[in-house]
């Protein structure tokens, strides 16, 4: 949220077959302390008139789900920012309540994925907030995304997952970003699908899941390629590899797929447009989407 022009999620919806989508990244607005918003913009803060209120729920009227994910590359998460556990639960909270979701995402990477400290606040709070939202009747499922490598998650993201299930935070779901490996990796197809199997080899490691089975463990993995290049050259993540890992999805009952990212999935418009827009592949616009959806 917060590219122009401003996704249209019914629309979306319609052309590929998708019908959840994560909504990424409430961080802290610039120049604050804790108060959140859609990319760090005063213009999009929670709760402001421009803060996409109105095209999720559109989205959530006609049946689709939305996950809001906090955190991603740029931006300070709310969690790095917020002075007290009490300020960080009002913040997380609000977002949940403004959008009426049941579903978050911590997409924890860069300087963020090393600071313990922060993600200690994170876990403790995100733990009370599910305490709180189940006294309420209503349950908020978690997620977290992390960074990655093709034999599983590097210290960093493991023990983000072990703080968590620390804390108490009911997990649903450890989304690995299955992308910017290295240079020395072009496999991607077979990588995402190493990453997942490594990440829930390492998930068993932690006692909360330790009796869990090999099926159950990998029902909470989730993959996130990068579909067609990734910034680090010369990862390309092709139609070939997005039909391999559907249906290693869809034969194993891994718990979740994601793409980084929607609005990219088109090809460019002209050679000089950022990676940040396009695949820089020459495939039609939705082509990963619908591949996607059909494997599955």
């Amino acid at each position: 949220m917060g590219l122009y022009p401003t996704a249209d999620l019914v629309k979306m919806s319609t052309d590929t077959g998708v019908k959840a989508f994560t909504a990424a990244f409430v961080v802290v607005e610039a120049g604050k302390t804790c108060t959140p918003a859609w990319g760090g913009y005063a213009a999009y803060a929670v709760g402001g008139s421009q803060d996409f209120s109105d095209v999720i729920g559109r989205f959530k009227s006609a049946g689709g789900q939305v996950i809001v994910s906090f955190g991603g590359a740029s931006g300070t998460e709310l969690a790095d920012a917020c002075t007290t556990d009490s300020a960080l639960l009002k913040a997380y909270s609000d977002v949940i309540d403004r959008y009426a979701i049941s579903r978050i995402d911590f997409d924890i990477e860069g300087a963020s994925v090393a600071n313990s400290v922060a993600n200690q606040r994170r876990a403790r709070v995100v733990a009370q907030l599910q305490r709180d939202y189940v006294a309420k009747g209503k349950t908020v499922a978690v997620s977290l995304t992390v960074p990655v490598m093709p034999d599983g998650l590097d210290a960093n993201g493991l023990r983000t997952v072990r703080e968590f299930a620390a804390a108490g935070v009911s997990l649903a779901t450890v989304n690995v970003m299955a992308m910017d490996y290295g240079s020395s990796f072009t496999d991607m197809g077979t990588h995402a699908i190493t990453a997942a199997q490594g990440t829930a080899t390492q998930l068993k490691s932690i006692s909360n899941y330790a009796g869990l089975s090999n099926a159950k463990l990998l029902a909470m993995v989730g993959i996130t390629p990068m579909i067609g290049h990734n910034d680090v050259s010369p990862e390309i993540f092709t139609i070939a590899d997005a039909s391999k890992v559907a249906d290693f999805i869809k034969r194993n009952g891994v718990g979740m797929l994601g793409w980084w990212e929607m609005t990219r999935d088109k090809p460019c418009a002209s050679s000089s447009e950022g990676l940040y827009l396009c695949t820089k592949l020459n495939e039609p616009q939705w082509k990963f989407s619908r591949t996607f959806v059909q494997g599955l």
